[in-house]
């Protein structure tokens, strides 16, 4: 049965953790006896639910659901409550959300906006040329934050992190060449990884060009992590070489961006902004959603989510609002 757990990753299963340990403690309040709690009955998931409704988002209930049905998986047990009940049960949740847990929609960060930072960092220096390779591959990689970065400079796994030479070009069969980043390890692809790539672009924003910079300027090593740099140790006053932390690059950002005069928005703005730009210039819907990685319906479920912050932007574009709106509301059959 364990194997089932390598289906998930460690920080999902962390999330999973916790929202199993509030299952439990419910049902030590309740009495539930521990032969009830598993397979769980509809109905104890719902009292479960109709619980937490008024504490917490309908989102962080729907994760605190997900760990219980995957101790049920993992276990090999049944799993009695189904998808349509949940989601207005969910749906519930966030009509009756307390006002300090709603989060405002998290904005994308645009290419215009994205460039007015990126001409504030100096990429003649080591951290400079890091963030803006960064920056760059995010938006135009349609990728995550935490698989170019790390979440402590400790925490570098050459198993699962990009190396210098997980970097290649590519080109298809009409001579477009690209640039391509394997990541050894992701959510998605947690066995053989999976890749982000991206073109030159002809914009003061182009990944490629930031890429070459970074490389140029800090010459990742073999069994270094690609977006490493160099930094004075704060201790002992000595340079040291050290990989990009979540931390230090939405930092960096985020003084970048208010040298500049513009907002400072999420990290998850930059995967936003991705998927933004290639609707905008008029790729097909299924050909971002590969390019972003997406599975099946999920790139759909993605755009319903992000539908309030990404409709204004796609209802300028024109060309797209139609294929947009289909994927918004999709036909009952």
């Amino acid at each position: 049965m364990e194997v089932y757990a390598y289906a998930y990753a460690e920080s999902t299963l962390q999330l999973y953790g916790s929202g199993l340990l509030l299952f439990h403690v419910f049902c030590d309040q309740k009495g539930i006896q521990e032969w009830h709690r598993a397979p769980a009955k509809a109905e104890l998931i719902q009292a479960f639910i109709a619980a937490l409704i008024g504490t917490y988002p309908g989102g962080t209930i729907q994760n605190y659901v997900a760990g219980i049905r995957a101790w049920h998986e993992i276990n090999l047990l049944s799993w009695k409550m189904k998808d349509i009940n949940l989601r207005s049960l969910y749906k519930a949740a966030d009509n009756n959300a307390p006002m300090s847990a709603r989060r405002p929609p998290r904005k994308p960060y645009t290419i215009k906006h994205l460039e007015r930072i990126i001409e504030k960092l100096d990429s003649s220096t080591s951290l400079g040329a890091n963030v803006k390779a960064v920056g760059t591959s995010l938006i135009y990689g349609i990728a995550r934050m935490g698989e170019l970065t790390v979440k402590n400079m400790e925490d570098f796994d050459p198993a699962k992190h990009p190396q210098i030479s997980d970097v290649s070009k590519i080109v298809d069969d009409h001579g477009n060449e690209a640039t391509s980043i394997h990541l050894p390890w992701t959510k998605c692809g947690p066995i053989s990884g999976e890749s982000i790539s991206y073109a030159i672009q002809n914009s003061l924003s182009c990944p490629v060009m930031a890429l070459q910079n970074h490389i140029h300027i800090n010459k990742p090593q073999k069994g270094e992590h690609l977006f490493t740099y160099t930094r004075i140790n704060p201790r002992t006053k000595r340079e040291e070489r050290v990989p990009l932390t979540h931390h230090k690059f939405l930092a960096c950002i985020a003084e970048a961006a208010k040298e500049a005069g513009v907002e400072t928005l999420s990290g998850h703005g930059f995967r936003i902004g991705g998927v933004l730009e290639y609707l905008l210039r008029g790729l097909p819907f299924d050909v971002v959603k590969y390019k972003g990685r997406w599975a099946s319906n999920a790139f759909a479920i993605y755009l319903r989510r992000h539908a309030e912050i990404l409709a204004p932007y796609i209802q300028a574009g024109g060309a797209v609002q139609g294929e947009f709106v289909r994927i918004m509301f999709p036909s009952i059959r």
